[in-house]
């Protein structure tokens, strides 16, 4: 999960701004409170410097063995405007930026989470507990725990203590319907239950008589979606049903949800129907997050396994390479196509090219 974050401290009564892109996540503020409070107040009580509020210490933290082997000893937090904060945090939830926006009130001893839906693989609701409850909550048998298990176990405390009873019914699209003369909004997915009172309430038997005039989502993988010329109150909360599935999966690979943007954009498909195959062919589709030619280029070259196995003379080569003009002739070869999300392709039309000379015959 991608640990990017905006956060907010708010101390004696003013807020100051930090990024970081290793410490977002369940676990970690926690962890940065609990540190920066105490040495503050460490630092405070010695006199070995004027007054040191917590903030202070952020921009000069470093990630310890609470956080992954691979961030050991890098800093985790860099300040930034007033402005800069505030073009960040209008675009938090509207692009992917950033997966967390964290709140330190040391005032208040509160830490407050916000999830940005277009980060993926959240299901939680935004959330704010007070330090102490938080600490009372932590195991005993925390100590022991690596990185990735304190993040999955703080993720099931919180959504505990959410009261996440809302997962199974997270809405992410709206529809604005016309049916029988009146007007109203639905949210989707509808469970069968929800349809079925709606079905009683306009006497209707198929929900599609319901007409969609208009399409909303703060999800910018369904964006299109909403614009689909031949959209139906039923395609729609069939594609809204999926994409509340994959977003409560972990994915080892690109987000199926990023894939089916791109593979829309690359198709320039407005069809509802040709959406719906699309969602349930997802798995067909590769998504290679390069944005480039160039970089499509090197990827091919760089993972032949012919080249693989002669790395050094690859190397050798590598000034005579035009890798833009290769790319750009692979890609049209591969039936690649360059997405705001990357390069889209069905899977399995790269195996002419993983099966070509090595770059030394080209």
């Amino acid at each position: 999960m991608d640990n990017t974050a905006l956060y907010c401290t708010i101390e004696n009564g003013r807020e100051r701004y930090f990024t970081s892109r290793i410490a977002g996540g369940f676990s970690y503020p926690l962890i940065v409170f609990n540190t920066a409070e105490e040495l503050s107040k460490t630092m405070n009580k010695n006199s070995l410097v004027g007054m040191c509020e917590a903030a202070d210490l952020l921009p000069i933290m470093t990630a310890n063995e609470m956080f992954p082997e691979t961030y050991m000893g890098v800093k985790l937090f860099s300040e930034i405007s007033d402005s800069s904060f505030c073009q960040r945090s209008d675009r938090f939830g509207i692009d992917d930026d950033h997966s967390f926006y964290i709140t330190l009130d040391f005032d208040r001893r509160e830490i407050g989470y916000r999830f940005n839906a277009n980060a993926l693989g959240f299901d939680l609701d935004d959330i704010t507990k007070t330090v102490d409850e938080l600490n009372i909550l932590q195991n005993a048998e925390e100590d022991e725990m690596t990185p990735a298990d304190r993040e999955e176990f703080w993720h099931d405390i919180l959504r505990t203590h959410a009261g996440q009873e809302k997962i199974k019914t997270m809405s992410v699209m709206s529809a604005r319907c016309e049916c029988r003369g009146g007007d109203f909004t639905v949210k989707l997915p509808l469970r069968e239950s929800n349809i079925m009172e709606l079905k009683k309430q306009l006497n209707i038997d198929d929900i599609d008589r319901i007409k969609v005039t208009k399409a909303y989502t703060d999800l910018k993988y369904l964006q299109l979606v909403t614009a689909c010329k031949d959209i139906t109150l039923s395609g729609l909360n069939e594609i809204a049903q999926w994409a509340c599935k994959q977003r409560m999966q972990e994915h080892a690979d690109a987000h199926p949800l990023k894939v089916f943007a791109a593979v829309l954009e690359s198709t320039n498909t407005h069809s509802m129907s040709e959406m719906l195959e699309i969602a349930e062919d997802i798995d067909s589709y590769e998504l290679l997050e390069l944005f480039s030619a160039e970089d499509y280029g090197r990827y091919i070259i760089e993972n032949n396994p012919a080249n693989l196995s002669d790395k050094e003379m690859l190397d050798s080569v590598e000034d005579y390479i035009n890798y833009y003009d290769y790319g750009y002739s692979q890609a049209e070869q591969d039936g690649a196509v360059q997405t705001d999300y990357g390069f889209v392709l069905r899977r399995g039309d790269m195996e002419q090219t993983e099966s070509q000379d090595t770059v030394m015959s080209m």
